[in-house]
């Protein structure tokens, strides 16, 4: 009777577990590696008769014996933000499927991280989602390099996952792909990270054929950095470090100087494939407790600092010509439907109308279905009164920097806000008219597309070809 009804004792010992931990494992910020919880069962007679190798004094272990394999953290934690994300009507079930389609595995942790980042400032994005940035007698600091952006741009970051909302320079990313010429004359692509210092902290392997598959592979090396818990590096270096060991997603190299480097390996592909080293710090550290903080600082920088994206939001009613005056000169009007009237232009592109703009160079947003859902989710969230236009910017760099749209717009609207902000209604009308100038001429440029040649089996290099969504490539 005692060794039957001890199975009861044992659950319900687990529920007062949990129970204990209720507050842990709702709370945003849970720092708890483990969502599952046992305690042992205590002060029964002749238990050591009715069960061995028990582990009394260590719940720790006792939890791992009884229910590690039922514990997927990340699954368990997406769970239990969604229960606190649905007490707020919200949901992410259209963002989490979409990134799966992007990032397989990798897509659990970027969701979790980003439903957390969303509760975290839920207070915020909520409150202020119908605010606009505060322009007037702003000191630098508060126009550019700053979180003084408008509230319903604070809130669309959050719900697609953008790290970093803040007014910045997008075209200074930390992420590169390049082209180059190979040995047999071919274009190809590689790719290389820089950290906050401008160094290159990662690098690619190989040549790719297409932008995309270079693209690809970079963001799978991100996804294996991030998905190392840092304590498996503590834990591993604890050993002498052998060359070509295995830590985590890293392959320690030794070299035959003494010099240590890693590699990010893809622990799902064959052994001797190709597919398995996919990224390289050229980087040599003389310790091994070097190396180690190296790793540590590189998965760092992946979990909080590297990001590729975030937005602009103009808000057209700051870019009226100078009111104080009676007269103004039409170059310093938006486009605007005159007397005749021959053009698709309205009659008022100030009232109700901002522009977004979005680097569409990045892996997420030179997806044509994360673009679409994302201009859904823009439309949606800004004030049903507000008629938003939104800017894919192409590229974040090119060899000549006065036709870079992104660039050109930076430099544009930073210069205006630095000038506006002290004129109260008055306007400086150089400024004004040079970002008039370029908002007229941003392009949206749209991901390239491949016709399908029949003799061609390789049909991954470039994507489909939709309509209004992609432009046409080479065969």
């Amino acid at each position: 009777m005692k060794g039957y009804l001890l199975f009861f004792d044992q659950v319900l010992a687990n529920y007062f577990a949990h129970l204990g931990k209720v507050k842990d494992l709702l709370s945003v910020d849970s720092q708890l590696a483990k969502t599952y919880f046992a305690q042992a069962v205590e002060d029964i007679r002749d238990f050591d008769e009715l069960v061995s190798d028990y582990p009394v004094n260590d719940n720790k272990e006792l939890t791992g014996r009884l229910l590690s394999e039922l514990d997927e953290n990340i699954e368990r934690r997406n769970k239990l933000l969604d229960h606190l994300i649905a007490r707020f009507a919200e949901k992410f079930s259209d963002f989490a499927f979409l990134m799966k389609q992007l990032y397989g595995n990798y897509a659990d942790y970027a969701v979790l991280i980003s439903k957390e980042d969303f509760l975290r400032d839920y207070n915020v994005t909520s409150r202020t989602r119908g605010s606009a940035f505060n322009y007037y007698h702003q000191p630098k600091g508060k126009l550019w390099d700053t979180d003084n952006v408008a509230g319903v741009q604070k809130r669309i970051s959050r719900l697609f996952g953008i790290k970093d909302y803040t007014r910045r320079n997008l075209s200074g990313s930390f992420a590169e792909v390049y082209e180059l010429t190979d040995s047999e004359d071919n274009k190809v692509y590689r790719w290389r990270i820089r950290d906050t210092k401008k160094d290159i902290v990662l690098s690619a392997t190989e040549n790719y054929a297409a932008k995309v598959l270079a693209q690809k592979e970079m963001y799978l090396a991100v996804s294996k950095i991030v998905l190392t818990p840092p304590e498996i590096i503590e834990e591993a270096f604890l050993n002498t470090i052998v060359d070509e060991a295995e830590v985590g997603n890293f392959e320690i190299q030794l070299s035959d100087s003494g010099k240590f480097s890693f590699d990010v390996i893809n622990l799902e592909a064959e052994a001797d494939s190709t597919d398995r080293i996919i990224a390289r710090q050229y980087t040599y550290y003389d310790t091994q407790d070097e190396l180690k903080q190296a790793i540590l600082d590189i998965i760092d920088f992946m979990k909080k600092d590297f990001t590729e994206e975030g937005l602009f939001m103009v808000e057209h009613i700051l870019l009226r010509p100078d009111v104080t005056k009676n007269t103004a000169p039409l170059n310093t009007f938006l486009p605007i439907c005159t007397d005749d009237c021959t053009n698709c232009e309205p009659v008022d592109p100030y009232s109700f109308r901002v522009t977004i703009i979005l680097p569409g160079w990045t892996y997420r947003f030179a997806n044509s279905d994360f673009r679409k859902f994302l201009e859904d989710l823009i439309r949606k969230e800004i004030p049903a009164h507000v008629l938003a236009k939104v800017c894919w910017i192409g590229y974040h760099k090119s060899a000549d920097e006065e036709e870079n749209d992104m660039i050109n717009f930076e430099k544009a609207w930073k210069g205006y806000l630095f000038s506006k902000t002290n004129l109260e209604q008055e306007q400086n009308e150089e400024k004004l008219k040079k970002l008039i100038k370029i908002l007229n001429e941003l392009n949206s440029v749209y991901p390239e597309g491949k016709l399908i040649d029949c003799d061609d089996e390789d049909e991954t290099l470039e994507g489909k070809i939709i309509l209004g969504r992609t432009n046409i490539g080479n065969i």
